[in-house]
């Protein structure tokens, strides 16, 4: 026996209104793409910190892997008013770390990287590099974190953009020979990069 259209049905088999399904369907793809999207951000290296972009943002793009290559010997100027490139301390394991004074992760990481410099003596070279930034300030966050290893000016970011950089801290690791073994993105503390010396260039 058939309904009769004209008569609404009982009420324990009264149907949703269409709208209603139609939002529930859309709520439910919206919580799906949203958990996905959730889970993505957390792929990648959790040891790290976060980078800084050129434009002074936060920044999770990562720094290409320069594993295998010899470090440039573009020329800089020197915060004591001379002049280097990094093949100039090719002969001795090194620590090259990108910074500006406009990066809270650079600053941040600065006094570490002078604690383990200081802890390791002549056993490893640290070099740091102010890129994208006015001498005056790179100088500056210099005295303010009280590092003593050699800084190089690469004012315009050429140097940067060279190795390919997206944003700031990198730490680069070097070898004896000037071949790059290791790209670090984001800030590292003390403890971090001496773990990292001691794996990558037998340094403790």
């Amino acid at each position: 026996m058939t309904d009769d259209p004209g008569v609404d049905p009982p009420a324990g088999r009264r149907q949703l209104p269409y709208g209603l399904i139609t939002a529930s369907v859309l709520a439910v793809a919206i919580l799906a793409i949203a958990l996905f999207v959730a889970t993505s951000s957390d792929d990648g290296d959790d040891t790290a910190g976060p980078t800084t972009s050129l434009g002074g943002s936060t920044n999770s793009l990562v720094q290409p892997d320069l594993t295998g290559d010899v470090v440039p010997d573009m020329v800089l100027d020197t915060f004591d008013g001379g002049s280097a490139a990094l093949s100039d301390y090719v002969g001795q394991p090194m620590v090259v770390n990108f910074f500006a004074s406009w990066c809270t992760p650079c600053i941040k990481e600065m006094p570490d990287f002078e604690a383990v410099h200081q802890e390791l003596g002549d056993a490893v070279t640290f070099v740091g590099i102010n890129s994208t930034d006015r001498l005056e300030d790179g100088q500056r966050i210099a005295e303010q974190s009280g590092v003593t290893y050699d800084l190089l000016a690469d004012t315009n970011g050429d140097l940067l953009a060279e190795l390919g950089g997206v944003g700031m801290p990198v730490t680069l690791l070097v070898d004896e020979n000037g071949v790059i073994v290791e790209t670090r993105t984001g800030g590292l503390t003390a403890e971090k990069l001496t773990t990292l010396l001691s794996d990558e260039l037998g340094v403790s």
